[in-house]
């Protein structure tokens, strides 16, 4: 909606007339932090900021000072963020002297004040004053409430930055007040959408100083007719349509007029759904648009076709995944609305969204632990992540695994196998993220430690109080774990911990059971030798009538075993892993059962296993594991190795 500039017009009227500041709590020390903090307000009359200060009280010789208008709506509480219209913003003061301004504020309007007494402008740390928060104060002697505003990377930089309330302290910005002088017309409706007919009630908010106010004058529809002479009237709509509502003030000095454009709606739709896996790779939709709705386009799929047009359908998908899906929807009188969202036809456990803490450099990395349960193991398709980055950035994130818990092994870049990289587009913060292997990466049923990695964007998380820090479902669990500060390309080998903190996330995963997938992929860590760690790299996944050949790398003397087992828990002499260390291997470990062992002989450093895979679908969720024993002669006592441990689930 648009108002008038009337205020700006008469607003030099007032800065001859007495300047008062909005009260503030006294100093109590300073604050530094990547976020500059203020305080928001709703104001109670037409006034003007005649001038603003960000005191020098942490001795720094810039001031950086910035106002928002909210609009009639307070702002949300910590962590959504919300934009304001930007109406003032200095850099070039020094810290401690009094900037001029002519900022007009409307009564009824929410406005936030951010300032930053700043030796860097252009960085985001700022050092501040405050004081105790939500504040009582008053604004031209009438009763306000201070409360804490804040934008989480600074305002050096200006521009209209994300700002975000919430309670606590609050920064010290000295604001000069004085009132407006002249007739200024307002007014609020107590409804301003809905189905024809459609009744709202009007209230004026009009100011007069010296006033009083002698007539109201009322147009409905902004058509040129008046409609009602009332001072606070109501009015019926009764056709589908958008409404401009005008109102006209007279103080007897000369009406003024304001004119709220598109105030009022009726009969709009506003297009949304919900989705669920109903059966394996099968999605239900249900329809929760509002509004009138006469007809429905569903693309299932994002190829940019009509896949159904009834209001609720079921889909199936070709495969496990994310989907961008479209709704659209219309009616004769309003035209169109759609939505776009991304729904998986796969399986997900979530943990919580609601971040009240993060890192905002990039390439922090969140640890955990994760136990698989499914006993043929899990094929993460995607991830869910939350970002400090603004929305549209691009996402980077890698996931690594280790064979034992994550803590204790976050500086040793050794412990650690690439699961895979995920990449999406920010959504914004404290909105799910939805970032996309290029391949699925399948990891075996077993406990493990969990590194995510965020590559080129700062992370935000949650605080771990004891009782958000554990996720499960029949799949997964997950137990949450803690951040670490470290560079974009070297998770584990820089930085400090910061624990408990509960990583905000997705898994997203396919099983054999859920849709007969196959995979082959983690198992466990193996232990180097001459020529490095030795890897087991499949030709592709394992299907019924096909042929997996599976290849191990680094072989000093071209020589391996190849040991094949349907466990991974127990072997023939008793619970796995084995340590090799008592035979002469010290840091190897034996991870599968002793079922099957092959000799394998290669050339130029590796060797191929081969199994020929039946075209029987009884084969179809059979689970085995495997790992390399390389010969190493003179590297240790027992002159071998160990590859690291694959995992493989037979599918269709």
């Amino acid at each position: 909606m648009l108002r008038n500039t009337l205020l700006a017009g008469l607003s030099l009227a007032a800065v001859a007339a007495a300047q008062t500041p909005i009260n503030l709590p006294t100093f109590t020390s300073t604050f530094t932090s990547t976020l500059t903090r203020g305080f928001w307000f709703q104001a109670p009359v037409n006034c003007i900021i005649t001038g603003l200060e960000c005191p020098n009280e942490a001795a720094n010789p810039n001031q950086c000072v910035e106002v928002f208008d909210l609009g009639l709506t307070a702002p949300p509480a910590f962590p959504t963020t919300t934009t304001g219209t930007q109406l003032f913003y200095d850099n070039a003061t020094p810290a401690g002297t009094k900037i001029a301004t002519n900022i007009v504020l409307t009564a009824g309007n929410y406005y936030g004040i951010l300032g930053a007494s700043n030796p860097s402008l252009g960085s985001a740390t700022s050092a501040n004053s405050y004081g105790a928060g939500p504040f009582t104060s008053d604004i031209l002697g009438n009763p306000t409430v201070l409360t804490r505003f804040i934008t989480q990377f600074g305002i050096a930089a200006g521009g209209n930055n994300p700002v975000s309330s919430g309670g606590g302290s609050i920064a010290r910005v000295f604001t000069d007040i004085v009132p407006a002088v002249g007739l200024f017309p307002a007014f609020t409706a107590d409804v301003t959408s809905g189905n024809a007919p459609l009744t709202v009630n009007f209230t004026d908010t009009s100011f007069a100083n010296p006033g009083p106010i002698t007539s109201w004058a009322w147009d409905f529809e902004n058509d040129g007719t008046i409609d009602s002479t009332l001072q606070n009237p109501s009015h019926t709509y009764t056709a589908c349509g958008t409404y401009d509502v005008a109102l006209t003030v007279d103080d007897g000095n000369g009406p003024q007029t304001v004119v709220e454009t598109g105030l009022i709606t009726t009969d709009a739709v506003d297009a949304s759904f919900t989705a669920g896996v109903i059966a394996p790779l099968v999605v239900q939709f249900t329809d929760t648009s509002t509004g009138p709705v006469a007809s429905w386009d569903w693309d299932l799929d994002g190829d940019g076709t009509t896949d159904s047009t009834v209001q609720n359908p079921a889909f199936a998908y070709p495969s496990a995944g994310a989907y961008n899906v479209t709704l659209t929807i219309g009616n004769s009188c309003a035209g169109t609305s759609s939505v776009t969202e991304v729904v998986r036809s796969d399986l997900c456990l979530s943990t919580t969204f609601a971040d009240n803490n993060g890192l905002s450099a990039a390439g922090p990395t969140m640890f955990f632990d994760m136990s698989v349960l499914n006993a043929t193991g899990i094929e993460i398709t995607g991830l869910e992540v939350n970002t400090s980055a603004a929305v549209s950035s691009p996402v980077t994130i890698d996931v690594y695994a280790c064979s034992t818990v994550a803590l204790g092994n976050e500086s040793n870049p050794d412990a650690w196998t690439m699961l895979g990289t995920a990449t999406g587009t920010a959504a914004g913060r404290g909105v799910p993220t939805p970032v996309a292997f290029a391949a699925p990466a399948f990891i075996a049923k077993g406990d493990y430690g969990v590194a995510v990695h965020y590559r080129d964007v700062g992370v935000a998380y949650t605080n771990g109080n004891g009782t958000n820090q554990a996720y499960a479902n029949a799949d997964l669990s997950l137990s949450l774990g803690f951040s670490r500060t470290s560079t974009p390309n070297a998770p584990f080998t820089s930085g400090s911990n910061i624990t408990p903190r509960v990583w905000n996330g997705t898994v997203c995963y396919d099983t054999c059971s859920f849709s007969g997938t196959a995979g082959y992929g983690y198992a466990g860590a193996g232990c180097p030798g001459s020529l490095g760690q030795s890897t087991l790299t499949p030709s592709g996944d394992p299907v019924i009538g096909t042929t997996l050949d599976v290849t191990v790398d680094n072989l000093p003397a071209n020589a391996a075993i190849m040991i094949v087992g349907l466990d991974n828990d127990t072997w023939t002499g008793g619970p796995l892993p084995l340590d090799g260390g008592p035979f002469g291997a010290p840091g190897c470990f034996l991870r599968v059962s002793d079922d099957l062992n092959t000799v394998l002989i290669g050339a130029g450093g590796s060797a191929t296993w081969s199994l020929p895979i039946p075209n029987d679908p009884s084969f179809v969720c059979l689970s085995f594991y495997q790992q390399a024993i390389v010969v190493d002669p003179g590297f240790n006592p027992a002159g071998a190795t160990a590859s690291n441990a694959g995992a493989a689930t037979i599918g269709n």
